[in-house]
């Protein structure tokens, strides 16, 4: 469940350090060694910055919205499932609104 539930911020915070990595390290000498995009290689090396922090903030944002959420459900302030009592998720589909468990994946509309 808690893969599952923490799953979306690791993966932004793993986009985030691929993008400085390419951003900050292959990206300059590449850029500098060309004659027409030589002032680029300092700049590619803020935009690294940028998208590090930026990816960063929305990652620990994420997974602290989501430790709230787990929070309110181990208090039993939130819906959980039906069939193993695990977290749910409210998720928009074809037919409308309906609940699907991070737990056991099973879903329901209540």
């Amino acid at each position: 469940m808690l893969t599952r539930l923490y799953l979306g911020p690791i993966l932004v915070l793993g986009l985030a350090v691929a993008v400085f990595c390419v951003f900050a390290y292959i990206m300059p000498p590449r850029l500098s060694a060309s004659v027409y995009f030589a002032q680029f290689a300092e700049g590619s090396e803020k935009v690294a910055l940028v998208a590090l922090s930026l990816g960063t903030g929305a990652g620990f944002i994420w997974a602290l919205f989501q430790t709230y959420g787990l929070w309110r459900w181990y208090r039993g302030f939130d819906s959980s499932c039906t069939r193993c009592g695990g977290m749910v998720g409210l998720k928009l589909g074809r037919f409308g609104q309906y609940y699907r468990c991070y737990a056991c994946s099973g879903s329901s509309k209540y």
